[in-house]
């Protein structure tokens, strides 16, 4: 019975290693996944989701309270920094291989060609960033997001993602410990627009770190299978009113998170992104637009 037993687990572990086999561990060299990404310690585990809804001005934490830059441990910005969980770290714990992908979209994809299809597309988008990124650096240019869908390039310039990152948490990304307690979220009041970015724009405050690791996020969402391309617009509803022009685009709408990225069709650079209310989710499947 004994050696029965031990001929199962022999059989499970060799298909958990054919199935896993080919993603590196979190300190491998030359690990595509996250460029930089050794020295630092991997999340066992995403903390529980959030309930979403952040428009309706969810506090900018995780629902586990704490977050999620802390891995689970009581809010430390960085677990492996050793400092007080109130402190402002400038590197948040990045997510790595091989729990990347689990960590990233919360499930593994239903099937095996899907899996592979975003590692394929993860993989590209990566690569294809770092040779544009050393370009921009000699150039003096901010880095930039870029992201591989279905052979079409999104760019997310980092600037651009600073300007936004009072929406980071829809996305569950981590948080400096200088926009805890509530802070992030009195930020995203529109009539505190100027503050924000004023906010935001100082390093100190959002280190760059922060901005990098909500890239990478929206960059998951993206690729999420369950993520779909809708062309269409941002604005329509607004200029009805008298409002601005309408921008024409593409939605990254993804139906299972109500999430919802948009990138301008001119360039297809990233407008804005946030986590959809009931009309709004009923506006982009019904009209392809948003706001």
């Amino acid at each position: 019975m004994e050696s029965k037993g031990k001929r199962i687990i022999v059989v499970i572990c060799l298909e958990m290693l054919l199935i896993f086999g080919n993603v590196e561990p979190a300190g491998a060299k030359d690990n595509w996944f996250l460029q930089g990404a050794e020295g630092f310690t991997a999340p066992i585990s995403r903390p529980g989701q959030s309930s979403r809804g952040y428009s309706d001005r969810r506090p900018a934490r995780g629902a586990s309270g704490q977050n999620p830059a802390g891995g689970g441990s009581g809010g430390n910005q960085n677990p492996s920094s050793g400092s007080d969980a109130g402190s402002c770290s400038s590197n948040p714990t990045p997510k790595a291989a091989p729990e990347v992908m689990n960590y990233g979209l919360g499930y593994l994809p239903k099937t095996k060609k899907l899996w592979k299809k975003m590692k394929r597309e993860l993989k590209e988008s990566i690569q294809e960033e770092d040779k544009i990124n050393v370009q921009r650096k000699k150039q003096g240019k901010a880095s930039i997001t870029l992201i591989i869908k279905d052979g079409i390039r999104f760019f997310a310039p980092n600037d651009q993602l600073r300007d936004k990152y009072h929406h980071a948490p829809d996305l569950d990304s981590p948080i400096p410990g200088t926009l805890v307690d509530d802070e992030l979220a009195r930020l995203a009041d529109p009539s505190l627009y100027r503050e924000r970015l004023e906010t935001f724009q100082n390093k100190e405050v959002l280190p760059d770190a922060y901005v990098e690791q909500y890239g990478r996020d929206l960059r998951f969402h993206v690729l999420d299978p369950d993520t779909k391309i809708i062309e269409g617009t941002l604005g329509a509803n607004r200029q009805a009113n008298g409002g601005p022009p309408e921008i024409e685009g593409y939605h990254l709408y993804n139906y299972r998170t109500g999430f919802n990225g948009f990138f301008d069709k001119n360039g297809r650079r990233y407008r804005t992104g946030f986590e959809t209310n009931r009309s709004q989710k009923i506006d982009i499947k019904t009209n392809s637009n948003m706001m």
